[in-house]
């Protein structure tokens, strides 16, 4: 399952704990979809909630609901079903700038600790390893 362009209002992707996103329009403002390997189904309900973050780790809960459909589970068996709820730990690795025109990071947050990878538009943190980061 992906999730993409979770919009948040806040100043800084440390401070995302707590926020929560709903789509009723396939990808307004999110864009959530579920590869099985063989099929793609795009979902027009979506929500998606942080309701964890400690450091670069954080833990979300998803919801998406749409027709009914198949999916094939690793053993073989097939499940059929109209919605999906599932809880995620997510490690944050970057952001992804997905911009018609050029743009800068810090019009949409804190780019503090970030390099930027031109050729991709990835943002990659820097080094959170560190003491200064990682809260030891």
């Amino acid at each position: 399952m992906t999730v993409e362009g979770i919009p948040a209002n806040v100043p800084s992707w440390r401070e995302i704990e707590g926020i929560a996103v709903e789509s009723t329009e396939l990808g307004e403002p999110i864009y959530a979809w579920l590869y099985d390997g063989g099929c793609t189904f795009e979902f027009e309900y979506g929500r998606i909630q942080v309701l964890r973050q400690v450091g670069t780790m954080a833990r979300f809960v998803l919801a998406e609901a749409d027709e009914s459909f198949s999916v094939t589970l690793p053993h073989g068996e097939m499940l059929e079903t109209d919605q999906i709820h599932t809880t995620v730990d997510a490690e944050f690795e970057g952001i992804f700038m997905h911009l018609t025109e050029h743009r800068e990071l810090a019009e949409f947050t804190d780019p503090a600790g970030f390099m930027l990878d031109a050729d991709s538009g990835f943002y990659r943190l820097a080094d959170w390893s560190t003491p200064e980061h990682s809260g030891h």
